[in-house]
């Protein structure tokens, strides 16, 4: 896979409206409808990513708070590395079931919908496998973070992943609770997935063995000044886009919030429906994609790009 290095990149997810429309009235709309911006520091040398540590084909298994995470932020790589032959599973620890405005939606219905779009997106990526933890959407500080930690390990082990992909625990600004209880666990659960002492109950599971995660690579969806390689996912953003589109419910939540905000500041439907409205919606949020990994990919000279901190995971001992 062919990377750059970055130094001094900084982001903000904003403004979707105002980067992807005339309409100059529209502020403060979420991330869901958000495009990033980034000015750097320097210019940072480019350089290849170190040589995967782990015999090919990777085992790559993506750890997300909730399914469509995967696909927004880093759909791109996932389908390159795909592409490359490589193995690569998605688990997202909530059941993703408070995200709609729709009256009549109930969380038991939310969650089957979105495990039906998390299935038809992983289709369009190839993975391998989708598993879904359950742990409800928005209440994971509520949960005991030792049992998450310890269901991560177990699928880690089961799939003997040498590669692990979440939200970085350590990133700025990140306001979702579920981001940080997810990525935390995930970073646990790899740590400690090769020593049998810890969780001992999972070797009665066939083919479950102590498992060695070699490399993590971490995303964010603000400022991330620790962030290490850009990987140019030019041949791939349009899949992502593709699979990302799979979430109807996810972009519906997008609009909705989108036009509540709107009434909720003031601003009246005529100075902004003819630039965002109900039926071109899907057609904004690949434009805002595409604009955001235009900016990622600029300042390297390559037309589409995602972010992350990459981290190879050696012993620290004798």
């Amino acid at each position: 896979m062919k990377t750059t290095s970055r130094k001094g990149l900084t982001m903000t997810r904003r403004d979707f409206i105002n980067k992807t429309s005339s309409v100059g009235v529209v502020t403060g709309v979420g991330s869901r409808f958000a495009i990033s911006s980034y000015s750097r520091a320097d210019q940072p040398q480019q350089t290849a990513l170190p040589r995967s540590v782990s015999r090919a084909p990777l085992r790559i298994l993506v750890i997300v708070a909730h399914a469509d995470d995967m696909e927004y932020n880093i759909g791109g790589t996932v389908a390159k590395w795909v592409a490359e032959g490589h193995e690569v599973f998605r688990a997202a620890v909530t059941d993703s079931a408070r995200g709609s405005f729709e009256a009549g939606m109930t969380v038991e219905k939310l969650a089957k919908i979105g495990i039906h779009e998390a299935e038809a997106a992983a289709r369009v990526l190839g993975l391998k496998g989708n598993f879904f933890l359950g742990f409800p959407d928005g209440m994971t500080r509520l949960a005991d973070e030792a049992v998450v930690r310890e269901k991560l390990m177990q699928l880690i082990r089961r799939l003997k992943a040498n590669v692990v992909v979440t939200w970085d625990p350590w990133a700025r600004l990140d306001d979702h609770p579920d981001h940080e209880i997810a990525s935390r666990a995930a970073y646990w659960a790899s740590e400690f997935a090769p020593f049998p002492m810890f969780h001992p109950q999972h070797f009665g599971e066939k083919g479950v063995e102590s498992c060695f995660v070699t490399e993590r690579y971490y995303f964010a969806k603000h400022p991330l000044p620790s962030a290490t390689h850009v990987v140019d996912v030019s041949d791939h953003l349009e899949r992502k886009i593709q699979a990302l589109l799979k979430y109807e419910s996810q972009m519906r939540l997008a609009y909705d919030g989108y036009v509540a905000y709107q009434r909720t500041i003031g601003v009246p439907r005529e100075q902004w429906s003819k630039q965002v409205s109900d039926d071109n919606y899907r057609q904004l949020m690949g434009e805002a994609i595409r604009r955001e990994a235009a900016e990622f990919g600029k300042p390297y000279n390559v037309r589409f790009a995602e972010v992350f901190r990459y981290v190879r995971n050696e012993p620290r001992y004798p």
